[in-house]
Parts: structure tokens; sequence; C-alpha cells
């Protein structure tokens, strides 16, 4: 895997574009204030293998006529978000096409240093593509 210093910001990507992040089960928090489900800011930290934040570009899955559903095909139980390259940008972090990872043609990468308050920003930033809520 590279380093993440080596991965530039593709301007390819509109600030407008989506991101979707798909989201595991154990990411969807009871919200201790309001008592809803909604995303903890655990579902933006980087990979534990060391690699950037995964997302799929949705401006190029679309092109690819590659649908939130099949995104989340084999996902059983994950959700996917979204949040826009312009959200993520807003907070010094860069966007990466990598279609090489994981055999995914829209995959991309979140690179950049997510503090709690970057994944803070994010977590407010994003909204509902599919929500699957988790059971317990």
């Amino acid at each position: 895997m590279e380093e993440p210093a080596n991965f530039a910001d593709d301007p390819a990507i509109a600030d407008d574009v989506d991101l979707w992040r798909r989201i595991l089960p154990r990411w969807v928090v009871r919200d201790e204030n309001t008592g809803e489900l909604r995303l903890s800011s655990a579902a933006f930290d980087d990979s534990p293998d060391g690699s950037p934040m995964s997302v799929i570009i949705e401006k190029i899955a679309m092109a690819q006529q590659i649908t939130p559903a099949k995104v989340l095909s084999g996902y059983d139980g994950y959700s996917l978000c979204a949040f826009t390259a312009g959200a993520a940008r807003a907070l010094e972090l860069r966007i990466a096409t990598r279609p090489e990872v994981r055999g995914e043609p829209a995959h991309g990468f979140v690179v950049g240093k997510k503090t709690g308050s970057v994944k803070k920003q994010l977590r407010k930033a994003s909204r509902w593509v599919i929500f699957n809520p988790p059971s317990s």
C-alpha cells in the first residue's frame, strides 16, 4: 500500500460529488440526547491496516451503472452514507481515486488526518443513502 502522503487530491472529483461510505452495523449508535439512531464518528476512521478511509465515488459509480444497492451487495446489514468531496476538502482532506483497490472501479480514498473534530464534522455532513438499522 502506498504511503498516505503520496495520495494527491484528484481535481477531476468536483466538490459537489458525493462520496459513499459503507457503514458497519456497529457504527450506527443511539444518540444520547435524542434517542435516535445516528452515525458514530468511528465510521470515519482510516482502515485498521493503515490505508486511508475507503469510499465509492458516486460520479464514477453511476457512470458504470453501479447503484447504491450494488455497492452494498455482499455486505449484509451494512448501510450506506454520503458526504460531498467539498465537505471533506473543507476539513483539509484529499480525495484520491484508486480503482485498482479491491477491484472496485469507483473506489477512492479520503486521505489526511482525521482528528475527533474532523470525524465529527464528517458525521454531521453525512446523510443516509441506504439505512439498515442494526438489529439488537
